[in-house]
């Protein structure tokens, strides 16, 4: 069965965007204490780890041009 996801919901709820990715990624209440344990050490380097997702998606023709035409 398809899970209806709400489009406008998605853009402008956060929790409910967090809710949709958690379960794309099946994210468990493991994952999220440790998502949240990490925090210190990650929140540093969140622009790095950005760029560097963004470079690996502008490789991609399909990618690039989805994310320059949404944002």
């Amino acid at each position: 069965m398809t899970e209806h996801i709400d489009n406008d919901r998605l853009s402008n709820d956060l929790r409910y965007r967090f809710e949709y990715l958690s379960k794309v990624l099946n994210f468990t209440l493991d994952d999220i204490s440790l998502l949240n344990a990490f925090a210190p050490i990650l929140f540093p380097r969140i622009p790095v780890i950005a760029d560097t997702v963004y470079r690996k998606l502008f490789s991609f023709d399909i990618t690039k041009h989805y994310f320059l035409i949404n944002n």
